[in-house]
């Protein structure tokens, strides 16, 4: 997948904050803009939004050992039994994030 967005890691910076800033110090999103939620919210949407790239590395990464460890060692069942439309959910949310 080819990324488009800012490489994470995203970090939370208070300064003139909340703001979220990728690994080389560059803004990612001013968060600063009078919300319509209240300060610990938005505080948390914050963190929520900077924890973006590594929560999509993280599906990517379960997917992937999905994908690759499909049956059980043990007794040959798929590990994707009753779950496939999770896992398509999750394939659909990364594309979403990717375009």
């Amino acid at each position: 997948m080819e990324t488009k967005h800012t490489p994470g890691p995203w970090h939370v910076g208070m300064r003139p904050g909340p703001m979220i800033y990728g690994p080389n110090g560059e803004q990612v999103a001013d968060m600063r803009r009078p919300a319509m939620v209240d300060d610990d919210e938005h505080k948390a949407n914050a963190r929520l939004i900077a924890a973006a790239p590594e929560l999509l590395a993280a599906v990517g990464q379960l997917l992937a050992a999905f994908d690759s460890e499909i049956h059980n060692e043990y007794d040959g069942t798929s590990l994707l039994d009753g779950r496939l439309a999770e896992v398509d959910y999750a394939r659909t949310l990364i594309a979403k994030a990717a375009t």
